[in-house]
């Protein structure tokens, strides 16, 4: 778009403008991604609803002008030609009087709006069965049927919709699980087929792992604490356990993960409750433990005494 009009000059510029085209196609990819995004999926669906109800609502208006049109003729015979008041005679002659406006009369009628009640009230008194029934066929039964097959054409949209964004979803999971695999195989170093920490932590100092790590969401920070995130206590990684993990990572918490941290969380803390009794009766244990100490070390230092004085005594006498 901004090099076609320095050609405006140049003698092949329709030549070069018949690529214009291909904008179009980068704004038909453009809309497709568009589309899927939550915030603009509705407002997609109430327009691509709109859309396709287009072939509905053209052969509804050529039933609505078909039917206006015969009744119009019919009012044309039966009620223009009405005799009764002056005010009668001249309502029925001035919305009856030709074809053009007895059919747009039969319209105001089908509207079922204020602006009809000069047409039916006056005329319809000795004619109410026209009015009741065309008011019938096409309001009550039209009318009705047109907004059935609206509604079972959205949600027929909605349905291929939610199709639409499931393709996408598996597609772009399926290329995810193919770039987790070629980013494992490019910190395998050895082709061990697993990788441990120095390979994990030599890995994501290079600029291209890292490069690759944040375009799938990981922050330089977040690769320092990765490793403890990711290993689960035996110091390696599996390509099933490396990908399986990331994925988790990158996805939102489901109600049967929140569930399951909950329960280990209570399982942890019922370990520390155990242990924390445990702990309290060692402690106790050693205070006893201490005690007995103590009363043995006094008894030894007695003993000492005791044995200090009977010595200077078998001195003394002999």
């Amino acid at each position: 778009m901004f090099i076609l009009p320095l050609l405006d000059k140049h003698p092949d510029y329709i030549f070069y403008q018949s690529f214009s085209i291909l904008r179009l196609f980068h704004a038909g990819s453009f809309i497709g991604e568009f589309k899927l995004h939550p915030a603009i999926r509705q407002l997609w669906l109430l327009m691509k609803g709109v859309t396709d109800s287009l072939v509905i609502l053209f052969w509804t208006i050529v039933t609505v002008f078909f039917l206006s049109y015969i009744y119009g003729l019919i009012g044309m015979k039966y009620i223009a030609v009405h005799e009764g008041t002056e005010s009668q005679v001249h309502a029925s002659r001035e919305y009856f009087g030709n074809v053009l406006t007895s059919a747009f009369s039969m319209f105001q009628v089908m509207t079922v709006d204020t602006w009809a009640d000069g047409i039916a009230r006056p005329v319809g008194l000795h004619k109410s069965w026209f009015f009741v029934s065309f008011v019938a066929l096409t309001l009550f039964v039209l009318t009705n049927l047109v907004t059935s097959l609206v509604v079972s054409n959205a949600f027929r949209s909605a349905a291929a919709e939610t199709a639409e964004v499931k393709a996408a979803a598996d597609e772009a999971r399926r290329r995810e699980v193919i770039e987790l695999h070629a980013l494992f195989k490019e910190m395998d170093s050895d082709k061990s087929g697993f990788i441990d920490q120095k390979e994990f932590e030599s890995a994501v100092r290079s600029s291209v792992i890292a490069r690759k790590f944040e375009a799938l969401g990981f922050e330089d920070e977040d690769l320092v604490e990765l490793w403890q995130l990711l290993d689960d206590g035996d110091g390696r990684l599996t390509i099933d356990e490396f990908i399986g993990a990331i994925r988790k990572m990158k996805e939102p918490p489901s109600a049967s993960d929140v569930f399951d941290l909950l329960r280990r969380v209570r399982s942890l803390l019922g370990y520390i409750m155990e242990l924390s009794k445990l702990s309290e009766e060692v402690e106790l244990d050693l205070w006893h433990s201490a005690a007995q100490v103590n009363l043995t070390r006094e008894g030894i230092r007695g003993l000492k005494e005791a044995s200090a004085e009977m010595r200077l005594r078998w001195l003394k006498k002999n």
